[in-house]
């Protein structure tokens, strides 16, 4: 018997996709999905005059499309990086989406 990915499965939208929580610093939650290969493809774009990627950038493009409640965009992160003592909160919705999202060492051992 065959397990074969059909189209619509291969291709399903960014709606049919679970949100999981992060929990912030202050106890209140935050919403986010995994993001897609063009989604980092995306992100990792932004280069700096060395030709590397640029980590804040990077940052903001992958926050942008993977928190979705609140829905921010990269103006907004790049807001939320800036307030003193967010670094934790955003390294762990950043940390959160790559690794649900497969990017991270271990997330295929972990079974993300």
């Amino acid at each position: 018997m065959s397990n074969r990915a059909s189209l619509t499965h291969l291709t399903r939208t960014v709606a049919d996709f679970d949100v999981e929580d992060v929990t912030l610093q202050d106890g209140s939650d935050v919403g986010v999905r995994q993001i897609s290969r063009a989604e980092y493809l995306h992100a990792a774009k932004g280069v700096d005059d060395d030709g590397k990627v640029d980590p804040v950038k990077f940052e903001r493009r992958i926050i942008a499309a993977g928190m979705v409640e609140p829905e921010m965009d990269e103006h907004e992160v790049a807001a939320w990086q800036k307030i003193p003592g967010a670094g934790q909160d955003v390294a762990a919705v950043l940390d959160k989406i790559m690794t649900w999202s497969g990017f991270r060492e271990g997330a295929a051992k972990s079974g993300v």
